[in-house]
């Protein structure tokens, strides 16, 4: 489906799992419903220029497909299925499969071990990393069609560029729902040139598990983590889930451009200069 003026048609073919485009006052707005999920991408600014929008986000949407026939643990043929088979070594996947996989290690090692793929039932997922790393690299892909004004949610996780307004330099703001309401939203932070991942109970139930245990994480309600890096941040939501309130000291070691909003009971606590 492409760009149409029809709000109506669109809204209802997106209410029905139907993927397709919009435009509406200068931006274009796409949704794909892929991964089980949803991907909204809001590019501003288009102006004149819907047709040269859109295809970069085909560009987008092609990524999209490639990262399901890699990463997917529920195709069998899938990069991931097969190593998981043991069907394949290191050294044989792709390039973006090693880029993961070592990425992966390395939040491992940051949260020693709040964040394990290799400890889930099945053998190595990287779903936890791949979600948000990937709304990173289709943000990379407008940036580099010419619209950095633009922001991009892969089912909650969030990696925007530049402005909803282009010049103003406030960024997107973007809100953080209430994990005990969640048509409430608590807090708005404005996100440029950085993202955001939240894992909560409130919206899949209790999904992540405990590496050391091999129990439900369920002390914590929802974790918010904004940084640069979409992949580490979707990862770090997850660890920090399991982790609560000692998971501060990651953030100490990241450094100040990282941010945590953190829910448990009533009581919000927030760590960084995201939720000043």
């Amino acid at each position: 489906m492409g760009p149409s003026r029809n709000d109506g048609e669109v809204l209802d073919g997106w209410a029905h799992g139907a993927s397709g485009s919009v435009v509406r006052g200068g931006h274009l707005v796409h949704v794909e419903h892929i991964w089980g999920t949803v991907i909204t991408i809001n590019v501003s600014g288009t102006e004149g220029r819907e047709d040269h929008a859109l295809c970069a986000i085909n560009r987008c949407r092609e990524f999209f497909v490639l990262v399901d026939q890699t990463f997917s643990t529920y195709k069998p043929t899938t990069e991931v299925a097969l190593y998981r088979a043991g069907l394949q070594r290191p050294g044989q996947q792709s390039d973006d499969f090693e880029e993961v996989m070592l990425a992966c290690c390395e939040v491992r090692e940051l949260t020693e071990g709040a964040f394990d793929p290799w400890a889930v039932p099945g053998g190595y997922d990287p779903s936890g990393y791949v979600k948000g790393w990937a709304a990173g690299r289709a943000s990379e892909r407008l940036v580099t069609a010419g619209f950095s004004d633009h922001l991009v949610n892969a089912g909650g996780d969030i990696a925007a560029s530049g402005d909803e307004l282009p010049g103003s330099g406030k960024g997107w703001p973007t809100g953080i729902l209430n994990p005990h309401a969640p048509s409430e939203v608590i807090e708005v932070t404005d996100l440029r040139n950085e993202s955001m991942a939240t894992s909560g109970r409130y919206e899949r139930g209790d999904h992540v598990v405990d590496p050391s245990t091999g129990r439900m994480a369920i002390d914590v309600d929802s974790e918010t983590v904004v940084g640069p890096d979409p992949g580490v941040a979707d990862a770090l939501a997850s660890a920090a889930l399991v982790r609560g309130t000692a998971s501060v000291a990651w953030f100490d070691s990241l450094g100040p451009d990282w941010s945590l909003y953190l829910v448990i009971g009533e009581a919000a606590r927030t760590y960084g200069r995201a939720f000043d």
